[in-house]
């Protein structure tokens, strides 16, 4: 694997993991804040409802399987396509469809064995 597959596998379960904190956060400014739901509510229906195994260890796997398979894809189709600007975009936009279509063909696969 090239070191630019390896940075996307490592670098994607750490973009989830702030994006998972971001939308925690959002939600409890939302319903904290604007909603006026009291906040050990929101924290205790937080805890009950949210499972760590399922919700955030199966988001946080997907995106390191995800990062590896977006960066593989981009870095093969990088390397072989025409050096020119058509080519160039010819490559971009093969790399975005078969990318695309590999994470939902992969997401079934890991949702059917992992349950998530």
């Amino acid at each position: 694997a090239t070191p630019r597959a390896l940075a996307m596998t490592a670098v994607m379960p750490l973009l989830s993991a702030l994006f998972i904190v971001c939308g925690l956060f959002g939600g409890y400014l939302v319903g904290v804040g604007l909603m006026g739901v009291d906040a050990g509510s929101y924290m205790s229906s937080l805890r009950s409802a949210v499972d760590f195994h399922d919700d955030v260890l199966g988001s946080l796997l997907k995106a390191l399987i995800f990062g590896g398979l977006v960066g593989l894809i981009a870095t093969y189709r990088g390397h072989t396509t025409v050096p020119t600007s058509a080519g160039v975009g010819a490559a971009t936009t093969a790399t975005v469809v078969v990318a695309s279509v590999s994470i939902l063909i992969f997401d079934y696969f890991i949702t059917a064995l992992w349950g998530v």
